[in-house]
């Protein structure tokens, strides 16, 4: 991740936060075999663990290997959501197709450095790379034209700011249901709340996930 070494803590210490609330919510859940299971709660820890780990900078070695642990849940939830749309509509599927657009920012976060390579002496800074030409004629490619740097960048750029606002529409929602506590929608379900900070906790992980989401997505723009 692109940016100021406060923010970068700002945001791992808020992950943190998030990824405890769920583990003990997720085992909470298991131990009294009430509520939702726990692999929505699993998911949102791990998220926050690879967030964390994201904005420190230390996914980029094995970017491969996260790219493929967070593509798998992302396409678990993904089916889900498809065969809760199929039987009950929207409505149930929401919860699963959020979860969805989430993964699919953090996968793509891991993706596009992937995309684009770093020619030696560059003059690289940080963590951005430049796009780099595709094989042309005599690279082994037969007549395949080489691609123009700025269209790959353009359209990387372009998907990137699709995500983001996808992700920061999500964080108002998430941010505005914190506001008004009363209910807390789970896989797709709303359950009524209990006398507790629960329904508002919930949400303002949601928030803050999805804020540090939009944030790592909107330094690669």
């Amino acid at each position: 991740m692109v940016g100021p070494e406060w923010l970068r803590w700002i945001l791992v210490v808020a992950m943190v936060a998030a990824t405890g609330y769920h583990l003990a919510r997720g085992f909470r859940a298991w131990r009294s075999m009430r509520g939702p299971l726990p692999l929505t709660d699993l998911w949102h820890a791990f998220m926050g663990v690879g967030m964390a780990l994201m904005a420190l900078g230390l996914t980029h070695r094995d970017a491969a290997w996260w790219l493929l642990a967070f593509a798998i849940p992302t396409l678990l939830f993904a089916g889900r959501g498809l065969d809760r749309y199929v039987v009950g509509g929207l409505g149930p599927a929401a919860h699963d197709l959020r979860r969805v657009v989430v993964g699919l920012a953090m996968c793509w976060m891991l993706a596009a450095p992937m995309a684009m390579t770093m020619p030696a002496g560059s003059g690289d800074v940080g963590d951005v790379a430049r796009p780099a030409a595709l094989p042309g004629p005599g690279h082994g490619m037969g007549t395949m034209p080489s691609a123009d740097p700025a269209v790959v960048a353009g359209l990387l750029g372009s998907v990137t700011v699709l995500l983001l606002v996808a992700v920061a529409a999500l964080a108002v929602r998430s941010t505005r249901m914190m506001l008004q506590p009363g209910r807390v929608v789970v896989g797709g379900a709303p359950v009524p709340a209990r006398r507790s900070a629960e329904p508002a906790s919930w949400h303002g992980c949601q928030a803050a996930m999805q804020v540090a989401t939009a944030v790592m997505l909107a330094t690669m723009v």
